[in-house]
């Protein structure tokens, strides 16, 4: 995918120690390696910031790896059930990339 070669890229840049097209072009060095194809490889604005569970959203449909979407994602059961006596009750599956639990002070 797309998405992948560009990251690739990157870490590619990162490594050899090769920087951003116009550092590197210039010849100086301690510049980060750009991400800005990347970024426009998955839609991103390069203008917005993005923390880590954003960029992660964004970033695992583009990179197409049914493995990783099995690994990384889940889904629950959404249950509610009328209290009237009237036996009314809604399920609905949800799935999600990222999950909020609380986690209370005493449980560590």
């Amino acid at each position: 995918s797309i998405g992948l070669l560009s990251l690739r890229h990157v870490f590619s840049l990162m490594k050899s120690g090769s920087y951003s097209l116009s550092s590197s072009a210039l010849g100086v060095k301690g510049l980060p390696a750009s991400t800005f194809i990347l970024c426009r490889n998955l839609g991103i604005s390069v203008l917005e910031q993005q923390d880590s569970q954003e960029f992660w959203k964004l970033l695992l449909p583009e990179l197409k790896l049914p493995i990783l979407a099995d690994i990384y994602s889940g889904s629950y059961e959404d249950y509610i059930s009328a209290q009237d006596g009237s036996g009314r009750e809604r399920r609905r599956e949800e799935t999600f990339l990222d999950i909020s639990l609380e986690v209370s002070s005493g449980s560590v």
